[in-house]
């Protein structure tokens, strides 16, 4: 009677996150959970697999998953499941915490480029304020442009330095249109993977005999750049790019 008790008070409190799965689903989710709770993570981590069928996108079943793994110290599957909650529901805040706290345990590229530094401060400009911003401001330099040109060409005044202000207006409608452009990119287009081999090796060409120019650890994310039979040639966080064996990442996006 106890235990018929406890799961029904289970099952209350994680109704409003799978209420709307399918039955099956939603008994393999509260059969994962309960073993979570009891710290049976392997049979909790069979039950979340169950529930997590292809084509069905759940931001709270992939965060369980997610940190089902993590107490498994499985960490590339584990990285793998939060970002496939946050592709499920971007905004889902434990999914955002899980990964930012995960961040410390995985082993990073020992390689540093400055490059790196000048990559991820362009595209946190581009995402952090978004295309729908950037293209406005595009459009506003670009009419502030046009209306010092004609000012400049029309009104008989004293113009002073007008030419300066129509080619500054220019240029930062340029920037504009290229943080626009970054941003939509990085909203819709871009493909993540994350590397679930304990080493993965960076090379210089899609080959084994390649040259290793890094070497990453599990869990690492690495944006597909472009693919060729068995290979990604990917971007890291750092900056470094090379040609990863396809069998060593998962495709955030499957």
């Amino acid at each position: 009677m106890l235990r018929l008790f406890s799961l029904i008070l289970l099952l209350a409190v994680a109704a409003p996150s799978w209420a709307q799965l399918p039955d099956s689903l939603a008994k393999q989710f509260a059969i994962g959970y309960a073993h979570y709770e009891k710290g049976d993570y392997e049979k909790a981590l069979l039950a979340y697999q169950k529930a997590a069928l292809p084509g069905y996108c759940s931001a709270e079943l992939q965060n369980n998953l997610g940190l089902t793994y993590e107490k498994l110290g499985q960490y590339g599957p584990a990285v793998l499941a939060f970002e496939r909650a946050l592709f499920c529901q971007p905004q889902f805040g434990p999914a955002q915490a899980n990964l930012k706290a995960i961040s410390g345990k995985l082993s990073r590229p020992k390689a540093q480029e400055k490059s790196g530094f000048i990559f991820q401060t362009w595209d946190n400009m581009a995402a952090g304020l978004g295309s729908h911003f950037w293209a406005y401001s595009f459009l506003f330099f670009l009419f502030l442009a046009a209306g010092s040109l004609a000012y400049y060409l029309f009104v008989q005044q004293k113009k002073g330095k007008t030419w300066l202000l129509i080619l500054l207006s220019l240029l930062l409608a340029f920037f504009s249109f290229m943080l626009s452009r970054r941003a939509n990119y990085l909203q819709f287009n871009r493909q993540w993977a994350v590397v679930m081999s304990s080493e993965a090796a960076i090379l210089d060409q899609p080959s084994i005999q390649g040259k290793e120019v890094e070497l990453v650890g599990s869990g690492n994310k690495a944006l597909i750049l472009e693919e060729k039979e068995d290979w990604y040639y990917v971007r890291l966080p750092n900056a470094v790019q090379g040609w990863i064996s396809a069998k060593l990442l998962e495709k955030v996006r499957s």
